[in-house]
């Protein structure tokens, strides 16, 4: 990657940025929102914030005929995590 940067550099033209002064007049500030709807506002502000927590659980059942080994993973999954 530092070889490809170094190549690259000896061919870019760095003498422009590309990029234009800005002056301070010419900043312009966003108004807030108007809401037409007082209601739409009030459950905007009153939603509350709820955390939620979620578990990905895989499994790598073996390769096997017998059910009862199944039927022990899943008992045995139902009693320590439900």
């Amino acid at each position: 990657m530092a070889k490809t940067f170094k190549e690259l550099s000896n061919i870019a033209d760095f003498s422009s940025t590309g990029l234009s002064k800005i002056e301070p007049n010419e900043y312009q500030t966003e108004e807030e929102p108007e809401y037409e709807d007082p209601k739409k506002l009030g459950e905007i502000i009153n939603k509350q914030i709820t955390t939620e927590m979620h578990y990905n659980i895989q499994i790598h059942l073996p390769e096997t005929k017998d059910i009862a080994v199944f039927d022990a993973i899943f008992k045995s999954l139902k009693e320590h995590l439900l």
